[in-house]
Parts: C-alpha cells; structure tokens; sequence
C-alpha cells in the first residue's frame, strides 16, 4: 500500500533519500558558468524545513517576525533557483520508436473510480446555484480521507487545492466542516484554500508563482471554481481561451497536477442550446478537458451524465441526493442509482442533431458538422442522418443560393426573412 503523501503545509520539506548523482547534478547557468544549481535547490529545501520549524517553536513576537522575513526570502530565492533550473532544460526533446516502446503500459492510477485519472481534467457542468461548488468541496474531502465519492465510488488519497472566486473564506470553512462530520473524519490539513482570488489563469505571473508554491507537493488536485473568475478573456473567443488551457496544460505537466473545473451551463430558455452544446463558451473549452459531467436536478434527484469520456464510453448517467442542513452541521452525498445509455453511435449523433434544432434556427450541413467538431462526426453521417430526420417529418428543407441547403424544425417559427441574404 502506497504511503500517503504529505499534506500541503509540509510541502518545503526535503525528500528522504537522493543518490549522489542527483545531490552533485550540474546544470549550465545562462551566463556560461557551471553552478550545481540542483545542489542548491536541495539546500534551499533544507534551509526552508528548518525556517518552518523555527517559526512553530518561537516564543516572541519579534522572533517570529524576524523568521517570517527570512523564510519568505528563502522561498523567493527558491523559486528564483527552480526558474534557472527550468530556463537552462532544453524545451523539448525528440523520443524515438524504441523510446516509445520502452516507455511502458499506461497505469496511471485513478483519482475518482471510472471518472478521473491522477494527472487527468474534469469539467463539471451545471446551471447557476446547482451545488457545483458543495460537490467541489466534496471531492476534497473525500481525496483528503480517503473516503469513496458519492459514498459509492473508491477515490485515491491526496492533497485538494480550492480556487474558488464566489464563497467567502468563512463559508467555504463550514461546508468543509459540514462535508467532514458527515464522512465522519477528522480535519487533515490535506485540503487547502487559495486566499487570493484575484489569481488568473491567463496572467503568466500568477500561474508561475502558484507552480513556484505547489511544486513538490504530489497526488495534488487543483479545483477551480468557477472558470470564468480566473481569466480575462472572453469565453466564445478560441484564443483566448487556448491561453486558459495552455495555463492549465503546463499546471498539469509541471506539477503533475490534476484538474477539476466547475464550468457554467448556458441560461434557459427557448433558444437556448439542450444537452451537451449547453457547456458556456467555445468549443475550445469543451475540448479541453479528458471528462465532462452534465449535471442538472430533476424530481428532486441530482443527476450528473458523463458527456464525455476519452478513456472509455460515455453517456452514463449517476444518480445521487445530497441533504444539507446547517441546523444539524452536515452536508450528506449520497449514491442513488447508475443509469447507462445503451444506444448506438449513430443514435447519439441523431440526439445531437436534433438538439442543434432545438435552438429553432436554419443549419447548412457544414454548420452542423463545425458544431459537432469536439465529436469528431464525418460529415457524411452527418448529411444521411439529417436525411433521416427529414423522412421521419422531424425537420424540413429549404433551398437557398448557391445549391445550399438549410434545414430547420419542423413548425419552427423561424422564417426566411430572417436570414435575407442567404435567399436564392
């Protein structure tokens, strides 16, 4: 059994054992001097622990201050140390065909059973005020304890960072309070705040300084709450949001973190988008991550349905009720049932194409095979089952310059006059 990792709080402290090699490793200083940067890092690391503890055993308020300036100082050269060390290693490097092979099988363990790989991203989809951040928080303590998601599915040890932009320190404090009295455990120091949310994802600066404070921590998890507190961006715009997930791909590959996004759903309505297009923003962001968890309430059950899923089949929908009472101090998550989608590929795309409709707008062939570009659907699947719903009365066509075709739903109040230029 693997032992657990150390909690956030001692994250400064020094690895047990380290070969030689790696305590005398050189590595080129960019002004063309050798330093053994690597040695220097450990002894910062050692220095750091010392400092720390230093700090708890201070009797005098001056003595404290004193050790506060010098720990923050050791931290800052630390991070000066880790950024040459990165600035001297080369920005890639080329694997051959053997390399490959000798790289191994994959056996990256799972965070979350069947929904989230250590390393890996979830997106978690809802509406406004439909407890994304209580299930968030949730999942920090279970990771903290050890104790099973949902009370149903088995989740590794770990350390839980929380960026979150919407619940004051004091709040999110007793829902965690709430979530530990009912797993029934005691606080752990594994789940831990960021105090500042005016972090943002596409500011290099402040995606440096958290790496700079994280690294070395393992089985890290990085909740982020909701996504678009922490960027400036606009989240239609491709690019700006590939600058929100290159932040997030390097918080990953550096940190070896795993991410968990709470992403709001677009707002109701008549022409609002239905089921997976329902994710705000570009497709961008929906392409990002490895699982997204649609999650709605109906007749009083919570029901999360995986929209996405690259390590396997996707469509499954977990059921569960969460009972929340401040009066008794206690947040319960409990597992109700599993509901699996047994439809066929072609099914699903026909859903996805009948939900395009639902927006009550016109759609070329080509519009719809750029909507459903994250699913990966060839555009000849696409135009025979468009055909398809045609024959079965469920849209109708309209020809339009140029031998293009529109189609709309069948009874839609969408007329031609609402796109005159494109009339033949």
């Amino acid at each position: 059994m693997n032992a657990l990792p150390p909690a956030i709080p001692s994250r400064w402290s020094m690895e047990e054992e380290r070969t030689k090699e790696e305590a005398n490793a050189h590595v080129k200083h960019p002004e063309g001097q050798e330093e053994p940067l690597e040695m220097e890092r450990f002894a910062l690391q050692a220095g750091m622990a010392e400092l720390q503890i230093a700090l708890e055993k201070a009797t005098t308020q001056q003595e404290r201050a004193q050790l506060r300036k010098d720990l923050a100082k050791a931290k800052a050269h630390y991070a000066e140390t880790l950024k040459l060390i990165e600035e001297s290693r080369p920005p890639y490097e080329i694997l051959t065909e053997q390399d490959l092979e000798e790289l191994g099988e994959d056996e990256t363990p799972e965070v979350i059973e069947g929904l989230l790989k250590e390393g890996g991203s979830l997106m978690i989809v809802s509406p406004g005020g439909l407890i994304k951040s209580w299930l968030g928080q949730h999942i920090a303590q279970c990771q903290a304890s050890g104790s099973d998601f949902l009370g149903r599915y088995a989740v590794r040890e770990g350390n839980s960072l929380i960026v979150d932009a919407e619940n004051l320190p004091k709040e999110i404090r007793a829902r965690l309070r709430m979530i530990r009295k009912s797993l029934g455990i005691e606080i752990t120091n594994r789940v831990c705040l960021l105090s500042k949310p005016e972090f943002l994802l596409d500011n290099e600066k402040n995606v440096d300084d958290l790496i700079g404070l994280l690294r070395g921590v393992e089985r890290m998890t990085i909740i982020i709450d909701p996504l678009i507190r922490f960027h400036t961006g606009n989240e239609n715009s491709a690019q700006d949001m590939s600058r929100v997930t290159r932040a997030l791909n390097r918080m990953q590959r550096e940190l070896g973190a795993t991410i968990i996004l709470m992403q709001h759903q677009t707002k109701p309505g008549f022409m609002a988008p239905k089921g997976i297009h329902a994710v705000r923003g570009s497709s961008e962001l929906y392409a990002w991550p490895d699982m997204v968890l649609m999650c709605d309430r109906k007749d009083g059950e919570y029901r999360g349905t995986v929209a996405k899923n690259r390590y396997g089949r996707d469509g499954q929908t977990i059921v569960w009720d969460t009972y929340i009472d401040e009066e008794e101090g206690r947040a319960d998550f409990t597992f109700l049932r599993e509901e699996s989608a047994e439809i066929t590929r072609d099914e699903r795309v026909r859903g996805w194409i009948s939900d395009l409709f639902e927006t009550d707008k016109e759609w070329t062939i080509q519009e719809i095979h750029q909507a459903l570009q994250a699913h990966r659907v060839g555009i000849n699947l696409i135009r025979g089952m468009v055909k398809r719903l045609e024959l079965d009365g469920e849209i109708e066509h309209r020809g339009g310059a140029h031998r293009k075709g529109f189609y709309r739903k069948k009874g839609s109040s969408v007329t031609a006059s609402f796109r005159p230029e494109l009339l033949s």
